[in-house]
């Protein structure tokens, strides 16, 4: 036979035994329950939970908010201090300790938003820049769902780290603002054209389309289409056969003719773009130029 060795769960339950006409009980029973399947598995899901929240970019909480109009945390992930440098202890105030670390121009948003949550009993979503107590600055997102009880309601949820994200899309609106600035002088519009699966369109058009060409952006997959039709007819042709011969070729686009602008107005246009081969499809980044000055000084020669 093989001996089993290890730890094992018991619960113990200690219980008087009583008769039919209610005497003090002279006896006692006392029974082992084996729970051993049961504190294991308990353990595992502590442990998948840790494993959980160790590894997200941020701290789950449970926040409180009582209907004497107290509020606070019952639990704060001990990760607090090493993302936000704000300790768990003392957990009665950890919430007003994070919050005097939003930055000035977003704490009264954050205090208000708080205080509508809890009036609504609605999700909380809120982002904002955040001090921690050395100087570091970032970016936190702060996302819970409300649980009414019957003196309270609880609010379960996460603080992000979004840092990373917000700089990245700063980054992005200072390239946008510069490429706003470039192609703002431009005789011109850029666009981003695309062909795929036998269908091709239009990712992106500059915002001048209808001060240039007198078209909407929007709807902007069909941009390329709506430009078309202002091709004036004697070179409508020419401007699908050209548009057909690029995609099957993947080759360069350059296209010179007249456009005649929704409004009436006639003018000369050349296009000019450059392909680039992606996965599934290829996109023609290029712009279009207003040429008519050109070509009405070529005409005048």
């Amino acid at each position: 036979s093989s001996k089993k060795t290890g730890v094992a769960y018991f619960q113990i339950v200690f219980a008087p035994v009583t008769d039919t006409v209610g005497a003090a009980p002279k006896e006692f029973f006392i029974l082992f329950l084996y729970i051993t399947a049961k504190k294991i598995a308990e353990k595992q899901l502590k442990e998948r939970y840790r494993g959980i929240v160790s590894n997200l970019p941020g701290i789950v909480y449970q926040f409180y908010a009582r209907d004497t109009v107290e509020w606070g945390v019952y639990y704060v992930n001990e990760r607090t201090e090493e993302i936000y440098g704000v300790p768990v202890e003392p957990l009665n105030d950890w919430f007003d300790r994070y919050g005097a670390c939003i930055a000035p121009e977003d704490r009264e948003r954050w205090v208000s938003s708080i205080k509508d949550v809890i009036r609504r009993v609605v999700p909380w979503e809120f982002e904002g820049r955040f001090i921690r107590p050395d100087g570091g600055e970032m970016y936190i997102r702060g996302i819970s769902q409300p649980i009414r009880q019957k003196n309270e309601t609880i609010f379960n949820g996460i603080f992000l780290d979004i840092t990373d994200r917000r700089r990245a899309e700063e980054a992005s609106h200072r390239v946008e603002d510069r490429l706003r600035g470039i192609t703002r002088n431009l005789p011109g519009i850029v666009y981003q054209f695309y062909a795929k699966d036998g269908k091709w369109g239009t990712y992106y058009v500059d915002g001048r389309s209808r001060e240039v060409y007198g078209l909407d952006v929007d709807p902007v997959d069909t941009w390329i289409l709506r430009y078309g039709t202002c091709i004036a007819p004697e070179d409508r042709e020419r401007w699908n056969r050209s548009i057909d011969e690029v995609i099957r070729k993947e080759a360069p686009w350059d296209f010179e003719g007249r456009f005649i602008r929704p409004d009436g107005g006639e003018m000369y246009i050349q296009v000019l773009s450059q392909p680039v081969k992606m996965k599934n499809e290829i996109v023609w980044n290029g712009i279009i130029l207003d040429i008519t000055e050109q070509k009405r000084a070529e005409e005048a020669l």
